[in-house]
């Protein structure tokens, strides 16, 4: 009896010591493979997943999924929830972090199937401004999980720490499947979002310039190796080395005498909007630090499996509009990321119409459609790009005056139109302009001649070029029988009386004069 006693005591021992291993010492991780990329339609509410598969070599005790907008997370507008019917799941969305916690009521692998059942029952959904892309991380532990560093994250709250214990309390924890713990440094974006703005709380984290003032150097982690990496110099109106990472908050860093010691504000923490400040290591105001995994030399690889997947927005791209002389067809061009175009009237019209890369269309006045990147060629949600089709108008001859001259003189023509420059053309069609301008002067013309005209504005011209006429005259020499002619004086004759062969005859005193002489004026000897 006590031998049986004995071996059940012994029995619970060792399930107390090795049953119940933590996450962090247990030699292989649970790992997530997640399978779901696609595009995502503004509006709607779509799946983060298509499948979903948990395996757990060192048999956890997996109850709940932790899925988190990792990355593109717009706190004023994303969510995730679950739909569906799980009975056994409840679901929970911590807005600062974007995350949803789901949670399984039973145990063992009836919960890890329940939660992967869920997970492909959860969803994204945004407002109609959503774009980019959205990666979301699954983990089966509380730590955050970033794609693209491939670290993991987590907030520790210690409220009134001070930076030096909180570096050496994040360097003191249990690694994380043997990858190191230290006081998180950010150096991107995405990072800061994750790990400073989607943190519980505002906390310390690995950057200082207790070294040298005004010098600011992550110290903690990869970056803190090899005596630090700087990422800022000066105050606030201080700047980064080139291609270095900061956050800092408008204003900051400002080393503010804290209890009136200049330069005390020598570690840095985030704000609960992300942003960083510089404070003193005694600031009481802290209410943690933030903890990254990963990176350190000696981390091992650990294979969490494929514990990510993205939702991205397409995006029109290469938008092409078009312009033509008067009314007719255009060829508006644009190409989506998704594959997908359709085209509209207006950015608010319901029924596209057109698709695919290209949209032709029959307009007479300047008009603007508007291409969106559709999901999959059926979601009309999402942002529109305008782009424009012009009609330039044609110009047109409005007015024309010939002249006529005589043989050898000089003639001008007049031309007058609606808008743009005239040309003057001695062809009806081609040809390169002989003048331009409203009048066009030809000198010592010879003969009659049509000339052409037309208009260009805005690279647009005439349809048809109108005829102009130079006219010549070209009068014959008077001629006569006889050059003496004879009359009695009681005839009265007059200059009426000669007898001359020719049209419009004048007469004149000399062969220089300019002034016609009377055609009724009496003959005289001469």
């Amino acid at each position: 009896m006590h031998s049986k006693i004995f071996n059940f005591i012994l029995l619970l021992i060792t399930f107390c010591f090795f049953g119940t291993k933590s996450w962090s010492q247990a030699d292989e991780p649970p790992q997530i493979e997640a399978v779901g990329n696609s595009f995502f339609c503004p509006t709607t509410e779509q799946p983060i997943v298509s499948s979903l598969t948990i395996s757990n070599p060192n048999n956890l005790e997996i109850f709940k999924l932790f899925i988190q907008i990792s990355e593109g997370y717009v706190r004023t507008q994303d969510r995730l929830k679950l739909i569906g019917t799980h009975p056994t799941i409840s679901s929970s969305f911590s807005i600062s972090e974007g995350k949803l916690t789901l949670t399984s009521s039973k145990s063992g692998t009836e919960a890890i199937n329940d939660l992967t059942d869920a997970a492909e029952d959860v969803v994204f959904f945004s407002s109609n401004n959503v774009s980019g892309e959205k990666k979301f991380s699954f983990t089966a532990d509380e730590k955050n999980y970033l794609p693209s560093t491939g670290h993991y994250y987590e907030y520790i709250s210690a409220p009134g720490i001070t930076w030096l214990n909180a570096e050496i309390a994040a360097a003191s924890r249990t690694p994380y499947y043997g990858l190191k713990s230290y006081l998180a440094t950010i150096t991107s974006v995405e990072e800061a979002q994750l790990a400073g703005e989607q943190a519980t709380g505002q906390g310390w984290i690995g950057g200082s310039d207790a070294e040298t003032e005004g010098v600011w150097k992550w110290v903690t982690g990869p970056e803190g190796l090899n005596g630090g990496t700087i990422f800022w110099n000066g105050l606030s109106n201080g700047s980064s080395p080139s291609g270095m990472f900061e956050n800092w908050e408008s204003g900051e860093p400002n080393d503010w005498p804290n209890s009136g010691i200049p330069g005390e504000e020598n570690y840095l923490h985030v704000y609960d909007n992300g942003k960083w400040n510089d404070y003193a290591n005694s600031n009481s105001s802290i209410s943690g630090y933030i903890v990254e995994y990963g990176g350190m030399p000696g981390d091992p690889i650990v294979d969490f499996g494929n514990n990510e997947t993205t939702l991205t927005v397409a995006e029109i791209s290469n938008p092409i509009g078009d312009e033509r002389c008067g009314s007719g067809e255009v060829t508006l061009k644009a190409t989506s990321s998704s594959g997908y175009v359709l085209w509209f009237e207006t950015p608010t019209s319901a029924t596209p119409i057109g698709s695919g890369d290209i949209l032709k269309k029959s307009i007479s006045t300047t008009t603007a459609f508007y291409a969106l990147a559709s999901s999959d060629g059926n979601c009309t949600e999402g942002k529109r790009t305008e782009i424009i089709a012009t009609i330039k108008q044609i110009p047109t001859i409005t007015t024309v005056s010939g002249t006529t001259i005589c043989k050898n003189n000089s003639g001008t023509l007049n031309a007058t139109a609606s808008s743009g420059t005239i040309n003057w053309y001695s062809t009806k069609a081609g040809g390169i302009p002989l003048n331009t301008g409203p009048n066009y002067t030809i000198s010592n013309a010879t003969e009659t001649t049509t000339y052409y005209v037309d208009a260009t504005e805005n690279g647009c011209t005439t349809l048809e070029r109108k005829p102009v006429i130079l006219t010549i005259i070209e009068v014959n020499k008077p001629s006569t029988s006889a050059t003496e002619q004879y009359f009695c004086d009681i005839e009265n004759a007059t200059l009426n009386d000669l007898s001359i062969t020719g049209d419009s005859i004048l007469w004149y005193e000399t062969e220089t004069s300019t002034t016609p002489l009377n055609t009724t004026q009496l003959l005289v000897n001469n």
